[in-house]
């Protein structure tokens, strides 16, 4: 007798759900990629690409602010460490510009320490994703500050899975 292979797979089941929902979210997403390195330029797009979002790549935070001033994205995946301007001063001049003060920023970066991620919140990004980039964590963060056609933001993705009925252990096959 495996005890708890039921709850097991009941939580694979939810996770699964949550995954659908939050690639479904990120269909149709316009989000500006920051990053200089052209291999980590190539992988995000394609990440993105596969579950539908529209891409733009910029290789530093000067292009990134130039992008911004003329042209609306639902979210900014920020690298921290590049040339001309970092990540960190991007996003500081981004939160000091009226128009753009409410943009979602994802910080996207190797440095991955408690302290590295909280320079990131500091400065006013929204959230972080390490890397190398895990796909699957990368769309449920990011699906949770997207906001949905009908206005509301994504942070509740459980919920909206959560109206879908599970399979309980009992009802599982052996």
């Amino acid at each position: 007798v495996c005890l708890g292979r039921g709850n097991q797979i009941e939580e694979d089941i939810v996770q699964q759900d949550e995954l659908e929902a939050a690639q479904e979210r990120m269909r149709d997403a316009h989000i500006l990629i920051v990053e200089d390195n052209p291999f980590n330029q190539l992988v995000t797009q394609d990440l993105l690409g596969l579950v539908g979002a529209v891409t733009v790549i910029v290789s530093n935070g000067q292009e990134a602010l130039e992008r911004l001033a003329t042209e609306k994205f639902d979210l900014v995946l920020m690298d921290t460490q590049m040339p001309v301007m970092d990540g960190l001063e991007a996003t500081r001049r981004i939160r000091k510009t009226a128009e753009l003060a409410g943009q979602r920023i994802i910080a996207m970066t190797g440095n991955v320490t408690t302290e590295d991620r909280n320079q990131c919140l500091a400065v006013g990004m929204d959230d972080f994703i390490p890397k190398p980039i895990d796909p699957n964590q990368m769309y449920l963060i990011l699906a949770k500050w997207l906001v949905d056609k009908s206005g509301l933001q994504g942070d509740k993705i459980k919920e909206a899975v959560g109206k879908k009925e599970l399979l309980s252990a009992e009802s599982l096959p052996v």
